[in-house]
């Protein structure tokens, strides 16, 4: 053992370093350490933390935001649990203004402006209101006397949801367009109607926008991604937003920051962002965050927290990380029409009640951050711990510096730059309140304060920032002398003023200015190519489809300016039928024409033989798009008959003809009659052909075939199977395995795969042949059946699995053996051992079984309804025997907190060498579906980091009781069939048919739609619990060591 020991040590070692390195930020040369009541915070070099807001002023604080006065106003928690909706009728939160009496940079004074709330995710100030989202609404609340206290309150906005983590709205923000954004999160189904007037009805998470006096909304992105958060806008105007889960998981990525660009579909992919028009790939993430939870975003006004290295004019975003305990700088470094990020770490914190969910910057740079504490229990992630150490505080970061703080007072009241007119010295205040206030009045005053501010515009000596701010300020006069001044800067010389001209443009679709941004479509600067072609889409107007579809040539792979020149032709031919086809000069833009006809549902108008010169082109992006296209239309199967057969013909012989597009179209057409009848000459004349052909349909046999292979195919895939070479029979294998059949055909091939297994010398092969029979055959053959059996209860990784499936399959005729060995079945193979047994039809052999379960740790391993669903159909003794067995296995511990602090109590020091042998060992079977590092299966919540983002309590409870609390993102499904059966697991692969649940690490099971009667969340994980239970104190401990060393 002294070699595997060293093995797993080397291993280990390697995942310590995958841990210190998956998704680290750049640091600074040199850092500081600061201890704040109990907190160890590590900074970037010559910065400082001090903590602003106590709990004798705030407990629990959630977000901020400065209202007109520069008080902080914040979201103040009173705790939540589950289910929110009942929890928000407690109206336990609410919202309160710190004042800095004595302006020394530290909060003296509560107001309670607001109480009696739901649970508020996000404060907006504007004016004497304050916009706050609670789910399911955004309310208005107005503080008509000015004594700090909100009298009046109004719904905002109704969002019309809130789900079980209450993540349904997050915001509002305001952009610097005037208008109101804010975001959509979970997948609950929302209704609104836009503002051109088209109802829109999606579950995907979104961000949406409307103007500050209401109306329709406008959809800005939407995506598959579970939580966006908070959005920020540069001066420019381009917006970034945080989100949790924007891919999936994996090798320590999961969530980051994304440049918001109007109408990009972000996110993983998942069925909710069907129908919402995608222009190719999902949109790309600008900075991976990994297992974050990023929370807050700003955009800094003044850079001087961060080292501007190379970069001196960089914007720089700043967001809160509240799994990571640290805040976080992200330089935006320009990289074709968008950007990249140069990331580093402003402060991170030791301990993990150390909680930042928002930023904001003050008047003399210094960024304010809220620390939520310990108190969010809802859903994972989970900030729950010892209350009485965890109620959060405001904390500010700043310069070593060796003024006062009197001086630094002193220095963020004195205004900004100076003008001649009052009336707009606000804008270039140094203080984030006074601009918001004076951008809000200068709407008010209207033309009268043009003329400053176009001299502000036009003064090349003053700061960029000043002129941006004064161009944005004319944006929101709504009136012919302001339309006519912002149309009149894109013909400026600075990218940075074109860019926020075309934006305000775009924003207020103002068709006049039409030409100029045609030819801004030739900028050197490619955001300003970006920004422009969006604003021309928005337009709508058709004579600027050719400029647009020209454009496409021009793109040299930047995928930003490729969406907003595709979304553009989109926003056009959705209001008239302009030509694309016609006007498409190149390859590339002729796939644009497609894909844009195909998302304005106007396919049909193009001929079959366009769309198969687009399909067998010898570009890939032009195949995929052109197949992906044509697989959704069905009904063009009638008219392409002959050419899918000489298509076929073609492989294998021809190298030019790719087989994977004919396959994507032959899947999407199977239920039509002359391609079904194809298919069926395809697999008669199988044997015959040459292995290119073979190869493809043997790989594609289960995605040709519709809910049970037509019994015209059995015999003709028999007896190719007896003429198969091993390495296409398990290609096959594989394919069948994947198929049903019915009765009668399911003995015809039953026969052809024993005969074959039988006489292989390989148990491998025999193996998957075995596994591919039809449900329920029978082996006939007593030694194979004890040979698969022996395989099974073996420690053997290879053969094992594979025996599991073929268990799955078959009706044993001796499970005797099975029943004797229950104790020493792995847990994640003991459904299959007990499914197994009761298939052989022997009750009094079930009876013994389910007498047994309740005596053996591993049963308690058993999901919630596993036993009565499997015997729901068995004699009356059985199914009550079932009832009652399952009911002493689930019986749950009457307080899981005392629980996990029991088994806390009595862990003894763990190694975590040796907690990774147990994390891999099938004893505890986690590497079956979660992964450290580069270990493990992908099925559950990757735990590359979990250390860093979960106290010892929270990890033991997980162990101990999984359905605690679901990763939102791994919440199962409960599925009832029509047939009475139900199924609890993971969706997995949708598609126009069904979908697949992962029910166990080695189990899955594919649901046609219309068998389902009921499809809802499920509040028990797959995650089976007890696994604890098998596990000797010591192994506990270990695999504890191990997750806590995760970081």
């Amino acid at each position: 053992m002294p070699e595997r020991d060293a093995l797993s040590q080397l291993l280990v070692a390697g995942l310590l370093t995958c841990f210190a390195t998956t998704g680290a930020l750049a640091q600074h040369p040199q850092n500081s350490q600061t201890m704040i009541d109990g907190v160890q915070f590590t900074l970037a070099d010559g910065l400082r933390i001090e903590k602003v807001a106590d709990g004798s002023l705030v407990k629990w604080p959630i977000v901020a935001d400065w209202d007109e006065q520069g008080r902080l106003v914040v979201a103040e928690s009173g705790g939540a649990s589950k289910p929110i909706i009942e929890d928000n009728k407690k109206k336990r939160h609410k919202i309160i203004r710190l004042v800095d009496v004595d302006d020394d940079g530290t909060f003296d004074q509560r107001i309670v402006a607001a109480d009696d709330l739901g649970f508020p995710e996000g404060v907006l100030c504007v004016g004497n209101d304050i916009l706050v989202a609670a789910p399911p609404v955004i309310w208005k609340l107005t503080d008509a006397d000015d004594d700090g206290v909100c009298e009046n309150r109004e719904v905002w906005f109704d969002g019309q949801t809130i789900t079980g983590c209450a993540n349904d709205l997050h915001g509002p923000y305001l952009g610097p367009d005037g208008w109101i954004y804010w975001c959509k999160g979970a997948f609950a189904k929302q209704t609104h109607t836009l503002l051109d007037g088209r109802r829109t009805e999606s579950s995907a998470a979104h961000i949406f926008r409307r103007k500050l006096a209401g109306g329709n909304v406008e959809q800005v992105i939407a995506g598959g991604m579970d939580n966006p958060v908070e959005v920020a806008f540069t001066p420019e105007g381009a917006a970034f937003f945080t989100s949790t889960f924007l891919q999936h998981p994996g090798n320590g990525l999961r969530d980051g920051i994304a440049h918001a660009v109007y109408g990009g579909v972000y996110g993983k992919e998942h069925g909710v962002i069907d129908g919402h028009p995608r222009t190719g790939p999902l949109m790309p993430i600008m900075t991976q965050l990994g297992p974050a939870a990023p929370s807050g975003l700003a955009c800094l006004h003044s850079n001087g927290l961060v080292p501007t290295g190379q970069h001196p004019d960089a914007r720089v975003l700043v967001a809160a990380l509240f799994n990571l305990q640290k805040v976080t700088a992200h330089q935006l470094v320009p990289q074709g029409s968008t950007y990249r990020s140069i990331d580093h770490d402003l402060v991170v914190a030791d301990r993990v009640d150390f909680h930042p969910t928002d930023v904001l910057e003050d008047a003399d740079g210094s960024l304010l951050v809220v620390d939520t504490g310990g108190w969010y229990d809802l859903c994972c992630p989970t900030s729950r711990i010892d209350q009485t150490t965890a109620a959060g505080g405001v904390y500010r970061i700043s310069k070593v510096t060796s003024e006062s703080a009197e001086a630094i007072a002193a220095s963020a009241q004195s205004p900004g730059a100076k003008t001649d007119d009052p009336r707009v010295e606000g804008l270039f205040d140094a203080r984030p309140w006074v601009r918001r206030h004076a951008a809000l009045q200068i709407a008010v005053l209207g033309n009268a304060v043009i003329p400053t501010l176009q001299s502000i515009l036009n003064d090349s000596h003053r700061v960029l920032e000043d002129r941006i701010a004064a161009l944005w300020a004319i944006s929101h006069i709504d009136t012919a002398e302001s339309k006519t001044l912002i149309r009149k800067q894109l013909g400026h010389s600075h990218p940075s003023i074109l860019r926020a001209a075309a934006h305000a443009v775009s924003i207020r679709r103002d068709s006049e200015s039409i030409d100029d941004l045609g030819r801004l479509l030739d900028h050197y600067n490619m955001h300003v190519r970006r920004v422009a072609a969006e604003a021309i889409g928005r337009l709508g107007l058709p004579e600027s489809a050719t400029t647009l579809i020209h454009a496409i040539e021009r793109v040299n792979d930047d995928r930003h300016l490729e969406h907003s020149l595709i979304y553009a032709l989109i926003e056009i031919a959705r209001r008239s039928d302009v030509d694309l086809l016609s006007i498409a000069e190149s390859g590339a833009q002729r796939r644009a024409a497609l894909m844009v006809l195909d998302r304005v549902d106007r396919c049909d108008d193009i001929p079959i033989s366009v769309w198969f010169r687009a399909i067998r082109s010898r570009d890939p992006g032009m195949q995929q798009t052109a197949a992906e296209i044509m697989a959704k239309h069905p009904h063009w199967a009638s008219q392409a008959s002959e050419r899918l057969d000489q298509w076929y013909a073609k492989i294998g012989t021809d190298d030019s003809v790719a087989s994977e597009p004919l396959a994507s179209l032959v899947v999407g057409w199977k239920h039509q009659e002359a391609v079904h009848k194809q298919i069926t000459q395809w697999i008669r004349r199988a044997a015959n052909s040459n292995d290119a052909q073979q190869t493809f349909l043997a790989s594609h046999l289960h995605g040709f075939t519709s809910t049970v292979m037509p019994h015209a195919w059995v015999d003709a895939v028999a007896a190719w199977l007896s003429e198969a070479t091993p390495a296409l029979q398990r290609t096959l294998a594989e394919s069948l395995r994947q198929t049903k059949t019915d009765t009668h055909d399911a003995q015809t091939l039953a026969n052809v795969l024993r005969t074959i297994a039988i006489d292989s010398p390989s148990p491998l092969h025999r193996f998957a042949l075995l596994a591919s029979l039809p449900a329920g055959s029978v082996l006939d053959n007593v030694t194979v059946e004890q040979e698969v059996v022996s395989a099974f209860l073996s420690d053997d990784e290879t053969l094992a699995p594979i025996a599991s499936k073929v268990l799955q399959r078959v009706k044993l005729s001796e499970p005797n053996r099975l029943v004797d060995s229950l104790s020493n079945i792995p847990a994640q193979r003991l459904t299959t051992a007990i499914e197994a047994v009761h298939r052989s039809g022997d009750k009094t052999l079930d009876s013994r079984m389910l007498k047994q379960l309740p005596s053996l740790r591993v049963s308690r391993t058993l999901s919630t309804g596993f036993l009565t669903n499997l015997y729901r159909g068995s004699s009356q003794d059985l199914m009550t025997l079932s009832t009652q067995t399952e009911a002493e296995l689930q019986r749950p511990d009457a307080d899981i907190q005392a629980s996990v602090e029991s088994r806390l109590s009595q862990l003894s020091p763990g190694d975590p060498v040796r907690g990774l042998q147990v994390f891999r060992s099938s004893k505890a079977a986690c590497s079956g579906c979660h992964r450290i590092g580069y270990v493990g299966a992908n099925i559950g919540p990757e735990l590359t980091r979990i250390g860093s983002t979960r106290t010892p309590d929270a990890l033991m409870e997980a162990v101990l009781f999984p359905s605690a609390r679901q990763e939102q993102s791994y919440q199962a499904t409960r599925v009832l069939t029509l047939d009475g059966q139900v199924f609890t697991g993971l969706v997995r692969g949708h598609s126009g048919e069904g979908f697949e649940l992962q029910l166990t690490a080695e189990r899955t099971v594919k649901l046609d739609h219309r068998d389902v009667e009921l499809s809802e969340p499920s509040e028990i994980s797959i995650m089976p619990a007890g696994l604890a239970d098998q596990l000797s104190d010591q192994e506990l401990s270990d695999l504890m060591a191990l997750l806590r060393s995760a970081k």
